[in-house]
């Protein structure tokens, strides 16, 4: 009986640790994902504005 009670709570706990790894790895996607979007965003940004000074230079020069 002892024995039967060891295997599910073995089982138990092996089913929360993956769970928790799931949420962990899920949130972490979604985390890094927002911090990635959020990067690209501000460097098209600054490209952009990067690349409008350039042109704004050549036309006002020639």
């Amino acid at each position: 009986m002892g024995n039967s009670l060891k295997q599910k709570l073995i089982v138990v706990m092996s089913i929360l640790l993956i769970i928790s790894l799931i949420s962990v790895s899920v949130a972490s996607y979604w985390s890094s994902s927002s911090i990635l979007e959020t990067s690209l965003d501000k460097e098209a940004e600054l490209s952009a504005k990067n690349l409008s000074e350039q042109i704004e230079t050549f036309f006002n020069s020639h």
